[in-house]
């Protein structure tokens, strides 16, 4: 569970990385993107400054005339420091020192845009396309035009773009926060939730392992649907519901192994493992510290061997479980009756002496010769019954009792068969 809660937190953390990363990226390029459009404004500005001037530089010849417009519009254009025209044979600058820098930019590269030293230096070429009416050149004459921007010009345009974006993506930013805080919080809920449903699903799978009381099973269970309800995101939910389903697959698996385990398959009695683990194993030691009267009766089908071999070992299996069925419906719940073997039959009578042992099998043998297996002749059994604390000192080990059991169930088939020895 930890591992898992690992897990989420990494790859929580590494979107919310990605995500800032494609902001700050995003906004990177934006920027740029802002700066080369500002870039070519100056550009398209300069192209019709360019024009403007050619224009008039084709009507007018006056040089005094060009010059104050070149100052008025360093005057008029905001941002505008200094401005070159060279036109044919004339070249006008305007203030000197900033004039003749943008002249050697441009007188070198022709065109283009370019930086230098806080300024943007723009450059196009002049090509005349107006003749005055009254001057006719022999040939188009052409020339160059350059501007320089201040770049804080730029910067007034940028940076109140940038402060912008940047509100922006703090805002996203804070409500994707908001957004992660609060799913982060349902999924750490959850997270509580599936831990406690996972502890107490262990301790099912325990109580399962070790063949708990079904009712302990049962009220750890309910818990455990308790703690499913909790659970409100769906993947989660998904996860529980499978887990749930298992675990009661687990518990379904393990009652048919324990009845595997713990009971005959034909007659439905509990077998001799049944005995061992549960009777031996945790029943004894109780009635010999409280010196409970224990009895113990072997039964063994009269005559069975032949009725297998006249009838078949169908109708030797139908005796066989008219004679458990009885035995769990005349005895008390709290007799156990295990299928010792064959056709034998241990039945284990806790609180019993030997009489009353013997009274309640009689009922047994009385009603058992009344069922009819279509034979010709009445099926009985005959039995030896031992008793704690008549018949021995201790009831650990099981085995003395048992075998005097046997012993006198031997003598009650030599006495004739269909009876009950106590002695």
């Amino acid at each position: 569970m930890q591992s898992l809660k690992l897990y989420v937190i990494k790859r929580v953390v590494f979107v919310i990385v990605m995500s800032l990363s494609i902001i700050f990226i995003f906004q990177y390029f934006m920027i740029e993107r802002a700066k080369e459009l500002h870039l070519k404004n100056l550009q398209h500005l300069t192209l019709l400054l360019e024009r403007n001037f050619s224009i008039l530089m084709d009507l007018y010849s006056s040089p005094a005339l060009i010059r104050y417009n070149i100052q008025k519009l360093r005057e008029e254009v905001p941002g505008l420091t200094a401005v070159y025209i060279r036109y044919g044979k004339h070249v006008y600058f305007y203030p000197q020192k900033g004039g003749e820098r943008v002249g050697d930019i441009c007188n070198a590269y022709k065109s283009g845009v370019f930086e230098d030293n806080g300024t943007v230096v723009v450059c196009v070429p002049i090509k005349s396309e107006y003749a005055s009416e009254f001057v006719v050149f022999e040939s188009s004459p052409s020339g160059v035009f350059g501007v320089a921007f201040d770049e804080k010009v730029q910067d007034s345009y940028l940076v109140p773009w940038e402060a912008g974006t940047v509100v922006v993506s703090v805002f996203l930013i804070i409500l994707g926060g908001l957004v992660v805080f609060t799913s982060w919080s349902e999924v750490m809920q959850n997270f509580k939730a599936m831990f406690r449903f996972v502890k107490k699903m262990e301790q099912i799978v325990e109580r399962i392992s070790r063949n708990s009381n079904p009712e302990k099973v049962k009220i750890q269970k309910e818990k455990l649907l308790k703690y499913a309800r909790g659970i409100t995101i769906k993947e989660f939910k998904q996860i529980v519901s499978l887990i749930a389903y298992l675990v009661e697959k687990l518990h379904e698996f393990a009652k048919k192994a324990s009845n595997l385990a713990m009971k005959d398959p034909l007659t439905g009695l509990f077998n001799r493992n049944y005995l061992r683990v549960f009777v031996e194993g945790k029943l004894l030691a109780l009635w010999h510290r409280h010196r409970f009267p224990f009895s113990v009766a072997m039964i063994d089908l009269d005559n069975f061997k032949r009725i297998n071999d006249t009838y078949g070992h169908g109708k030797g299996d139908e005796v066989l479980k008219g004679l458990a069925e009885l035995l769990q419906s005349t005895l008390r719940g709290s007799d156990i009756a295990v299928r010792f073997g064959g056709e034998e039959i241990l039945v284990v009578m806790p609180y019993t002496d030997k009489e009353s042992a013997k009274k309640a099998l009689g009922r047994v043998r009385k009603l058992f010769k009344e069922l009819d297996f279509e034979i010709s002749q009445p099926v009985t059994f005959s039995a030896g019954i031992a008793s704690f604390p008549d018949d021995v000192e201790s009831v650990i080990p099981l085995e003395r009792l048992i075998k005097i059991a046997d012993e006198r169930l031997y003598r009650a088939k030599k006495m004739g068969k269909d009876r009950i020895v106590i002695d």
